[in-house]
């Protein structure tokens, strides 16, 4: 009796260990996931970046003109939308757009993009964007990449000496033996920086695009008010067309 409890207290004991051990493979894969994901996004922040950074001076300029801004905006607005998508889906939450209908001859069409204020949330944020993305590219995958840069510092050291000549990480020196092993342990160490910050650094990126990029409560009710007015308009017209050509 006594050594069938005893194998019953083994058994239990090793699946509750198997369990645990389940358990930390599911929670590791989700974190591989989640910063994978979160790489992925910045990386393709990185790329909206530099096109809101673009974007961001022909708009000012276009601001300055004038006569082109209708031009402009609609190409600003396809990004912005782009990024609400973008930014909703990794957040798990909807970003509205709220924009003034864009209607009339040109000098009118000036007026109503000047006098939205989704226009100067949508410049605000394409400068915001463009410098925070590449910050936090540098970051993230710079400090990620520099974990597997750091074994090859002591293959180029020991057979291509003159690569490394004059190069420097965290400011010590590449060229002598010890320098170049010490690589190693500096780039893992930066490695797993940029591995850790990246969720935060994407989570903060899409923020930045809510906060900026979702309508305001003055924004929604205009665009409400906007949309009562065409509906109205309509159904005036819509009365009055039946009113002149009775059935």
């Amino acid at each position: 009796m006594a050594g069938g409890g005893c194998r019953d207290r083994i058994r239990r004991a090793r699946s509750v260990a198997s369990g645990g051990q389940a358990i930390g493979a599911r929670l590791g894969r989700f974190a591989m996931r989640k910063r994978q994901a979160a790489l992925r996004y910045l990386a393709m922040g990185f790329v909206s970046g530099l096109t809101g950074y673009v974007l961001f001076c022909v708009h000012l300029v276009a601001i300055v003109v004038g006569l082109s801004l209708p031009a402009v905006v609609p190409q600003v607005r396809r990004l912005t939308n782009a990024e609400r998508r973008r930014a909703g889906e990794f957040l798990g939450t909807r970003i509205d757009q709220a924009y003034r209908p864009v209607t009339g001859g040109l000098s009118q069409r000036i007026g109503v993009i000047l006098a939205d204020s989704a226009t100067w949330r949508d410049l605000a944020w394409l400068g915001v964007n463009g410098c925070y993305s590449m910050v936090a590219m540098a970051l993230s995958v710079g400090l990620t990449a520099s974990a597997l840069l750091a074994f090859v510092v002591p293959v180029e050291h020991a057979f291509f000496p003159e690569i490394v000549s004059g190069l420097q990480i965290d400011g010590i020196h590449m060229e002598t033996p010890m320098g170049a092993w010490v690589a190693i342990p500096l780039g893992l160490l930066n490695g797993a920086i940029g591995w850790t910050i990246s969720p935060w650094l994407a989570r903060t990126e899409a923020r930045l695009a809510r906060w900026l990029l979702a309508p305001t409560p003055t924004a929604l009710l205009a665009r409400r008010v906007d949309e009562l007015a065409t509906s109205r308009a309509e159904t005036v017209d819509s009365r009055a067309a039946e009113l002149r050509h009775p059935r």
